[in-house]
């Protein structure tokens, strides 16, 4: 059982009513509010799109019970697996290119369709319809050079790592693993919501544990 149903306190969602009116400074979701969870968001989640509004408590659950179902260990990737896999060989900015406008066809993220909910940040989209305005089923855009799909966009994805701002000034240089203690974990990836800015591949994002988003989720690793 998820953390917003087992907490009580539920999860965030979409709440259309003066959507359009909201600023930088407000919290443009609906929570913490028991009537959201992983499966009422606020908006159209079918089996095939990405899980949110998952704690990193709930991600870690979720590759546990999966692994004892399956006899194999999956578990959160570390962010430096994480970037490694999104960057594909790549040093651009994305991994399509520098310019945002190389994501057209590859990621999920605030475009002119989000533009349609909410237009005073109109500014900061993408100048495309991806014909999704919130979270799209997975593997809708195409993968990159590594086959993986999502990498950027759609949700954010927890890692393993506790959250360092200079970890990397210090680190191993290979398969670092993150700082042994913290107060927040790594997300990566951005989201359905994020402009592009915040899609780069080296761009780092942070929540506590027990922090649930509509635009939060996961990807598991499967070792060999």
């Amino acid at each position: 059982m998820p953390e917003s149903i087992r907490d009580g306190t539920g999860g965030y969602g979409f709440n259309p009513i003066d959507a359009h009116l909201k600023t930088i400074d407000d919290e443009v979701f609906e929570g913490r509010n028991s009537q959201y969870a992983w499966d009422k968001t606020g908006f159209n989640q079918a089996d095939d799109f990405p899980v949110v509004n998952i704690t990193w408590n709930d991600a870690n659950a979720m590759a546990k019970w999966l692994s004892e179902k399956e006899g194999k260990k999956y578990r959160l990737p570390t962010e430096a697996e994480w970037e490694y896999a999104c960057r594909a060989g790549t040093n651009s900015r994305f991994f399509t290119g520098d310019d945002p406008t190389t994501l057209i066809s590859y990621a999920n993220v605030f475009d002119l369709d989000s533009v349609e909910i909410w237009p005073q940040w109109q500014k900061y989209a993408l100048e495309y319809h991806s014909h999704y305005e919130f979270s799209a089923p997975v593997g809708s855009f195409l993968p990159n050079p590594f086959a993986l799909y999502d990498m950027i966009g759609n949700v954010w994805e927890w890692c393993s790592d506790w959250y360092a701002e200079n970890y990397y000034q210090y680190a191993p240089t290979i398969d670092p693993q993150g700082p042994n203690i913290g107060e927040a974990r790594v997300r990566r990836g951005g989201s359905w919501h994020s402009w592009p800015l915040y899609c780069r591949s080296s761009f780092r994002n942070v929540n506590t544990p027990e922090s649930r988003y509509v635009l939060a989720g996961m990807r598991l690793v499967l070792e060999d």
